[in-house]
């Protein structure tokens, strides 16, 4: 590895010369002006020889302007930039590569240059406006237009001319648009409308390949034909379902389409492409949350229709034997996506509108049976930012689950009549407040996925990196699956009952006793993380889905077969995650406490010899702290004032006593901030980190784990740590209850 630059400035380009021979870098110097404001100011482009590892010239910066977009041709010999002076005009600069020789210059709209192609034969350059809205053709060589391609504003996503400059490639949220630039005519839209700047061309123009999330895809530029993959998706497939008969398989993706399987022969059947299909960035490289839960597709419950959703989309029902669209079910949603659940039963659908709007349709006959508001009022529901649905097995219940922050609720609703037989407010059964910034709070318990198990007692509430098993009727917890590494939305509920599925963020699929909460095996199949799983109605075959945009199945038996490897953890990253459990970094925190109740083999051990029960309090001494308030003294004042801080609720009693009293303006000032600062946000690092540990034992969840919780729950009654330890063990016993 050679280091060939290194300063305070920052980098904005960096690319290599064709042959390698050569690097070209731009920085740009980073001062403060007299306003205080970051200003950038234009740095230097450099090239650096490979071969010696030394600087070998330098292009300043021209005096009162500035470079942009600098650029290398095709053939990587040539390096060209847009150099704007101060008063706004635009000049193209052209310099060979090897030596930093200027070429040629002429002048240009700078509005007319936003982005910048000049082909392999050097011949032909192609520019962008700056509003995507226009591609503009030059001779290189003389600055002369050609022509022009005209566009809708914000169109232009990405380009690339072919070497001859003969043909031109748009990529645009409709698809990439094939153009014949001597003719200054489209020839063709090609699919998937799916990407940015990720597009190549064969050497003789005769080949175009795009990448997708993990594949590429491959057409002949000649006639417009897709040469690879012929049938599968080019992006994270999101979603699969079996049909009813389990000789099919549905699967759904975020390149836009869903796709038909048949089971035995592996072969692809149909496409169903989303009708409002919009460019995607590849949903995982940002927040998964935003989009993910709404890329949907699903049976009606005879098999003959499938419906499908994506974000920002309506919802569509399908012909399965023609392919055709049938019906649209909801308008296109003005702010958000739709939500959407297959009934086992009678070929209903329901779809939940971003308004909290609620509908039940018969796909068959294209009709809608029933609508009702997830909270009526004056105005409608409220905004509902995350919301996933599912059908009970009967088809008679609704669950709704959805976040209208800082509130996530659970609702069951009578398919028949839209009334509701229960809410359950999530956020109101987390935990006490263990320090987290809410939004961390909301992500341990936000679900993107809810599924009914196939005897209809369980219900899946998928966040994160942890599902909650509730019982159906009642809407109590049963119990957790966890891990560092698991990806809520891919879980699924086996026919039987008896197993879950879920995915992991590197690839593997996990199944699980349902009752029991015991990792019953797990297998590496898939080179990304698992975006969905879902079992055949015999619950003997299970299909997984993932970002690597592939569709695996696996025979159920068989992975049984294949056991679970208890996880341990070496004792110096022990050390290391115990440390991160007492951090202010929330998202370290919690990233830590997941890792230690996946590796649960040595935890409680370790835990044990570092927890202890809290001490009864000194009556007494507290007593004599809260009488201080009242000193004379600050000094005394202060100490009392910090040390009842410190003692938290063991304080409490004390404090509410003396309130009651009509204390001095001063006394009663310090008792109600104290009790804002006891009953608010812990600050205290090594409560937070014992709380933390308390819920890390709940989730592993073993005797051994159980053996230190009730140690801990015999300390002083009125202290947190050992409220918290009492609750672990109380849900512990309700837990085992339900499963016998």
């Amino acid at each position: 590895t050679t280091e060939f630059w290194s300063g305070n400035e920052q980098l904005s380009f960096l690319a290599s010369s064709g042959d390698g021979k050569f690097i070209i870098a731009q920085t740009e110097q980073r001062q403060v002006d007299k306003a205080d404001k970051r200003e950038g100011v234009p740095g230097k482009v450099r090239c650096y020889d490979v071969g010696n590892k030394q600087l070998k010239y330098e292009i300043s910066t021209p005096i009162k302007g500035r470079f942009q977009t600098p650029t290398i041709s095709d053939d990587g010999k040539i390096l060209f930039a847009l150099v704007v002076d101060r008063a706004g005009k635009g000049q193209l600069q052209f310099w060979d590569i090897s030596t930093g020789v200027a070429i040629r210059k002429w002048e240009i709209d700078v509005n007319h240059a936003a982005r910048l192609q000049l082909t392999g034969d050097g011949q032909h350059l192609f520019t962008a406006a700056s509003d995507a809205s226009a591609i503009r053709h030059w001779d290189a060589r003389t600055g002369t237009e050609l022509n022009q391609f005209a566009l809708a504003k914000d169109a232009i996503q990405s380009f690339l001319a072919s070497r001859n400059g003969k043909q031109l490639f748009v990529v645009t949220p409709e698809g990439i648009q094939q153009w014949d630039v001597p003719k200054a005519k489209k020839v063709r839209t090609l699919v998937p409308g799916y990407g940015d700047k990720r597009l190549a061309l064969s050497t003789a123009g005769d080949r175009l390949y795009f990448v997708g999330d993990t594949a590429v895809t491959v057409w002949d530029t000649a006639t417009g034909k897709k040469l690879r993959p012929y049938d599968g998706h080019v992006a994270t497939v999101w979603a699969i379902a079996f049909s009813p008969d389990g000789r099919r398989l549905l699967s759904s993706s975020a390149d836009g389409t869903a796709r038909l399987w048949d089971i035995d022969t592996h072969q692809h059947l149909r496409e169903f492409a989303n009708p409002g299909r919009s460019p995607n960035q590849g949903m995982y490289g940002g927040e998964p949350f935003g989009e993910a839960p709404f890329i949907q597709a699903g049976f009606c419950s005879n098999g003959e229709r499938i419906v499908t959703a994506w974000p920002n989309s309506p919802a569509h029902v399908w012909d399965v034997a023609s392919g055709s669209k049938r019906a649209q079910l909801e308008e296109q949603p003005k702010n958000g996506s739709i939500a959407l659940a297959c009934s086992p039963r009678d070929n209903l659908v329901a779809t939940v509108a971003p308004d909290g709007q609620i509908r039940v349709w018969d796909i068959i006959h294209d009709e809608e049976r029933l609508r009702f508001q997830w909270r009526p009022n004056k105005d409608g529901s409220k905004q509902l930012d995350i919301v996933a649905a599912a059908f009970s097995p009967s088809g008679s219940t609704l669950a709704i689950v959805g976040l209208e922050p800082p509130r996530t609720e659970l609702k069951l609703f009578e398919t028949s009549t839209g009334k509701q037989r229960f809410h359950l407010d999530l956020v109101g059964v987390l935990p006490p407040d263990l320090g987290e910034v809410p939004g961390l709070i909301l992500a341990q318990r936000l679900v993107a996925k809810t599924t009914y198990s196939g005897d209809g007692t369980v219900l899946a509430l998928a966040g994160v990196h942890s599902i909650h098993l509730h019982d159906a009727a009642t809407g109590k917890e049963r119990l957790v699956l966890a891990g560092m590494n698991t990806f809520g939305p891919s879980i699924s509920l086996s026919p039987d009952g008896n197993l879950a599925a879920t995915g992991t963020l590197n690839g593997l699929v996990r199944l699980w006793d349902a009752h029991s909460g015991r990792l019953l095996s797990e297998v590496q199949g898939h080179d990304f993380f698992v975006a969905a799983t879902a079992f055949s109605p015999d619950s003997k075959m299970l299909a997984s889905a993932s970002n690597d945009s592939t569709v695996l199945l696996w025979d159920v038996a068989e992975l049984l077969q294949r056991k679970a490897t208890p996880r341990s953890v070496a004792e110096a990253n022990l050390d290391q995650l115990w440390n991160d459990l007492a951090s202010n970094d929330a998202t370290k925190a919690f990233r830590a406490m997941s890792e230690l109740a996946e590796a649960s083999t040595h935890v409680p051990k370790y835990f044990r010899e570092r927890l202890r029960p809290a001490s009864n309090p000194d009556l007494k001494h507290i007593e004599a702290l809260v009488t201080g308030l009242d000193s004379e003294q600050y000094a005394v004042r202060q100490k009392g004032s910090l040390e009842l801080e410190i003692l938290a609720d063991l304080a409490l009693p004390a404090l509410r006593l003396r309130l009651a009293q009509n204390p001095s303006l001063e006394v009663r000032k310090r008792i109600e901030l104290l009790l804002t600062k006891i009953n608010g946000p812990l600050t205290n690092s090594e409560l937070v980190r014992a709380l933390r540990a308390l819920e890390v034992l709940e989730r592993i969840g073993t005797s051994q784990a159980q053996a230190v919780l009730k140690v801990l729950a015999k300390g002083a009654p009125a202290h947190r740590l050992t409220q918290t330890a009492e609750g672990a063990l109380k849900r512990q016993q309700m837990r085992e209850v339900r499963q016998q």
